[in-house]
């Protein structure tokens, strides 16, 4: 039977020693796939964009409007960021 092994291991000059250990079963529960369909058809790891990814905006052409409603960007900062583009340093 499959299980977990929590070891209490100590280096020593010839090497580690396991000086206590306990085994703790582990269920395996199915999920309804088997591993072989598991295999032969994975299920895909990237997930859809949201939609505040798409709805990305430039901070060269932001409005001031724009750049506040950026989560974490606060107004003045954003007063700051238009301010700044606009004179050009």
């Amino acid at each position: 039977m499959a299980g977990l092994a929590l070891m209490l291991r100590e280096w020593t000059c010839a090497g580690y020693t396991t000086r206590d250990y306990a085994n703790f079963p582990v269920p395996y529960v199915s999920m309804g796939r088997t591993p072989e369909a598991t295999l032969a058809n994975p299920e895909p790891t990237v997930t859809p964009p949201s939609a505040s990814a798409s709805a990305r905006i430039s901070i060269n052409r932001a409005t001031e409007a724009e750049l506040a409603a950026v989560k974490g960007l606060s107004k003045p900062v954003a007063k700051a960021i238009v301010a700044i583009k606009n004179n050009g340093k």
